[in-house]
């Protein structure tokens, strides 16, 4: 790529108070080549535009991103642009065959009935008439919390932002609010 294409400025525009000149830039071209590239290593999203810096100039930004801020701000996008749309939850499994990835370990994948190599994220999109929009990737980490005190945290973060959806959602999330209120 040359440039960002134009289809991809309109929407990355709306991210550009939470970041510096430099920081919007690096976030816009990983938006973009994250939309058009299979493969998702940083050095090859780095590597799709023609003109790029060092991979470890995106590792750097990639790890201090606002992440809390964009939540936000995605929150209040899926607000303005959709209705009556429903949460989805659910856990990912990425199977990895280097053994010095950071975040992989021996995950149980039910699909398969066994271990695999791996990383488990948990994901959360909005779902409706109007599209399918992401609103949360996070990792689970080896010692970290369990993927369903993960989602659960997901919702109460939806719930807290402010995020609308359909009734039935949201008293699901109400449930899942106090359980996780619980749990902790």
């Amino acid at each position: 790529m040359v440039n960002t294409p134009d289809t991809f400025s309109e929407l990355p525009a709306e991210f550009r108070p939470l970041f510096d000149r430099r920081q919007f830039r690096q976030f816009s071209r990983y938006i973009a080549s994250s939309w058009v590239s299979p493969t998702r290593s940083v050095a090859h999203l780095n590597g799709i535009f023609m003109e790029h810096t060092n991979q470890s100039s995106l590792n750097r930004f990639l790890r201090n991103i606002p992440v809390l801020e964009i939540f936000r701000k995605s929150v209040d996008l899926i607000n303005r642009y959709s209705s009556d749309s429903v949460l989805v939850i659910d856990d990912t499994i990425l199977e990895r065959n280097d053994r010095h990835i950071d975040g992989a370990s021996w995950i149980f994948d039910h699909t398969q009935g066994k271990s695999v190599w791996g990383m488990q994220y948990t994901t959360a999109v909005m779902s409706g008439n109007e599209g399918i929009f992401p609103l949360n990737l996070d990792l689970k980490t080896k010692n970290g919390l369990s993927r369903i005190v993960m989602q659960m945290a997901v919702i109460k973060r939806a719930i807290t932002a402010g995020l609308r959806f359909v009734n039935a959602g949201q008293d699901l999330c109400k449930i899942a609010e106090i359980k996780l209120i619980h749990s902790i």
